[in-house]
């Protein structure tokens, strides 16, 4: 369950896309957690003491992919009944 803002804020990302060239060519750009809001933070508590972890990973991503399909458009079909 999502307790604060800064549990579902850590979760953020995009990612924009387009396809050209009669479906040929396809670049994207994405990015997740941009701001390093993705901390995790946890207390655990016993007879004599307690501990706190937190744990910031940097798992702030920056991505860009093309790809481009060479090849025919076509593909034939082969079915044989044996």
């Amino acid at each position: 369950m999502i307790d604060n803002i800064d549990d579902w804020m850590s979760l953020i990302g995009f990612e924009l896309h387009d396809i050209l060239l009669d479906n040929r060519l396809t670049h994207a750009a994405s990015v997740s957690d941009p701001f390093g809001w993705n901390i995790t933070k946890s207390t655990a508590m016993y007879n004599d003491f307690s501990v706190y972890t937190r744990n910031n990973i940097h798992s702030h991503a920056v991505s860009l992919r093309i790809s481009y399909a060479f090849g025919g458009n076509k593909v034939n079909n082969v079915y044989r009944d044996t």
